[in-house]
């Protein structure tokens, strides 16, 4: 229990502080509604819904995705 909580924790932490920058985006899927009333919860702002396109490279394969953008600027949530 809390493990992803941290987990965002850190990586916020890390981002945010670590490597000095502004903002985190992420893209959690779209119809993963505890992912993304946790990163509310963790101060995150909801962005638009998104179709990210499929990518086929030697190294990764990812299917194309509905995601949520979900954006977290310095000073909150952090």
């Amino acid at each position: 229990a809390g493990y992803s909580s941290g987990l965002i924790s850190a990586f916020v932490a890390y981002v945010l502080r670590g490597l000095g920058l502004r903002r985190v985006v992420v893209e959690p899927d779209a119809r993963n509604g505890k992912a993304i009333e946790r990163l509310i919860r963790q101060g995150f702002e909801v962005g638009p819904e998104v179709v990210l396109p499929e990518v086929d490279l030697p190294e990764v394969y990812l299917p194309e995705k509905r995601a949520r953008l979900a954006f977290l600027r310095l000073g909150k949530g952090s």
